[in-house]
C-alpha cells in the first residue's frame, strides 16, 4: 500500500495527473469515430484544410470544384473511411501525448471502486475539498465526465475543430454510460502548460484541500497506523474515516473509526 507517490501525497502535498494512455478502459480519451457522414460534413472539413481563406474568387470556386469531386468519389469508399477513422485516432492520441489527468470521483463508498482503484478494499480513499483544488489549478479544466454511447462524428469534430480546447473536452470527457457508476471529475492538465511532461504531471495541492481519508475495509492495522503517522507528521488536519461492510446487504457504511 506505502506506494513512493502515495507517500510524497502526505509528505510533499503532490497529486499524480496521469497520462490517458496508461486509464484501464481502451476507449477512454480516444473515443470510437463513427464512418458514416454526409457529403456536406466531408466538404466542410476538407474545406478548411484545403481552400486558403486568402485565394482569389476564382481559385476558390475551381478548388471548390475539385474538393466536390474529391468528395463524392470517396463518400462510399470503404478503404477511406478506414483511413479517416485512423486518422482522428491519431489525432486522439496525440492530443492524450501531452496531457495529464486527475481523477476523481463523487462516491466513496461503490464497492467496485474499492476493488478497482484501493488495492481490493486494503488501500485508503482520499477525500478532497473541491473548491480548493479547482483555485490550486485555475488554469486547469475541473470538470464532470458525460457517460453516453454516443460515438464521435464527423460532425462534432467540425463544430468543435476550430477551438482547440473545445475539441480537447468532446475528447476527454467523454466515456460510455457502463463506467458511469464511477461519478467521475476530471481536473485536466492545459496541454499548452504540460508539453514537456510526456508520461505524467506531478503537482502540488494546498494542504488545507485534503480534508478527509477513508481506510479500507480491508486494510491492515500498520498500514492504518503508517498514515495516521504521515497526517500527523505532515500536520495534515485531515479527518479520518472507516470503511465497513455491512452484515444485511452488499455495501459499505463510511463511519469515523471507533
Amino acid at each position: 500500500m506505502a506506494s513512493k507517490d502515495l507517500v510524497r501525497t502526505f509528505t510533499h502535498c503532490e497529486l499524480y495527473f496521469a497520462a490517458p494512455s496508461l486509464f484501464n478502459d481502451p476507449f477512454d480519451c480516444c473515443p470510437p469515430f463513427s464512418t458514416t457522414y454526409t457529403e456536406s460534413d466531408l466538404l466542410y472539413y476538407y474545406r478548411k484544410k484545403n481552400i486558403p481563406s486568402e485565394c482569389s474568387e476564382t481559385t476558390r470556386m475551381e478548388l471548390e470544384a475539385k474538393l466536390r469531386e474529391f468528395v463524392y468519389s470517396k463518400l462510399n469508399d470503404e478503404h477511406f473511411k478506414s483511413e479517416m477513422a485512423d486518422h482522428f485516432m491519431k489525432i486522439c492520441r496525440d492530443v492524450n501525448r501531452a496531457l495529464g489527468v486527475l481523477c476523481l470521483s463523487e462516491v466513496p463508498d461503490d464497492i467496485l471502486m474499492w476493488s478497482h482503484y484501493a488495492d481490493g478494499h486494503r488501500g485508503i480513499v482520499l477525500q478532497f475539498d473541491k473548491s480548493r483544488l479547482e483555485r490550486a489549478f485555475s488554469k486547469c479544466w475541473c470538470e464532470k465526465v458525460d457517460y453516453n454511447n454516443n460515438i464521435l462524428t464527423l460532425e462534432e469534430i467540425n463544430s468543435a475543430s476550430p477551438d482547440a480546447e473545445k475539441f480537447a473536452r468532446l475528447v476527454l470527457l467523454k466515456k460510455e454510460d457502463r463506467w458511469k457508476y464511477e461519478n467521475e471529475w476530471r481536473i485536466i492538465i492545459d496541454p499548452s502548460l504540460n508539453k514537456h511532461i510526456p508520461h505524467c504531471r506531478i503537482d502540488r495541492f494546498p494542504k488545507e484541500a485534503l480534508t478527509g481519508v477513508i481506510f479500507g475495509a480491508e486494510m491492515s492495522p500498520e498500514d492504518k497506523y503508517a498514515v495516521q503517522m504521515w497526517l500527523k507528521e505532515n500536520n495534515h488536519q485531515a479527518q479520518i474515516y472507516q470503511a465497513i461492510r455491512e452484515t444485511g446487504s452488499y455495501s459499505l457504511k463510511i463511519k469515523p473509526p471507533l
